[in-house]
């Protein structure tokens, strides 16, 4: 049994992360409320990447839920590995972009555009051909608030696709 040094609640050690550091190699907090505490603090952690770089460079999505760290020159594996961080973003990426002042080489995505722009194909968001001129790309139907379940949202005998 310890007693978690936030809440001051007895709990088992199984309630407890472990923390090799720490005499008894368990981290001070419960579970509950280091997560509280932990998650509240990436919040605020990207509320600061987000503060500096804004809103989507492509859509200006501003939910910060949805937005990521995107690298303007398209060299984001070969710089996480430059830097010794293959696979990490979120936290570890938001630490590094605060310790090196912001750089001006990454921009704010939405994860839509972030991830069109990587699987399109194109090493940039479709929205961008949008923007530049009325592109031959096909649009998709936009779904409005009431059309889920609308006749048109859904493929024809005439449509391309084919029911399965």
């Amino acid at each position: 049994m310890k007693i978690c040094s936030k809440c001051k609640e007895e709990k088992g050690v199984g309630e407890f992360h472990k923390a090799k550091t720490n005499k008894d190699e368990l981290k001070g907090q419960c579970r509950q409320c280091y997560n509280k505490h932990y998650k509240q603090y990436r919040i605020a952690l990207k509320k600061t990447i987000f503060d500096h770089y804004g809103f989507c460079a492509c859509c200006e999505e501003s939910n910060l839920y949805f937005l990521t760290i995107d690298h303007i020159n398209n060299n984001g594996a070969e710089h996480k590995r430059s830097i010794g961080r293959p696979h990490q973003g979120g936290t570890g990426m938001y630490y590094w972009i605060i310790k090196n002042n912001f750089p001006s080489d990454l921009q704010s995505l939405c994860y839509n555009c972030n991830c069109a722009k990587h699987h399109s194909g194109l090493g940039f968001c479709p929205h961008e051909l949008d923007k530049q001129s009325n592109s031959s790309v096909p649009q998709t139907p936009q779904p409005t608030k009431n059309s889920f379940h609308h006749p048109s949202m859904y493929p024809t005998s005439s449509s391309p696709i084919a029911y399965l």
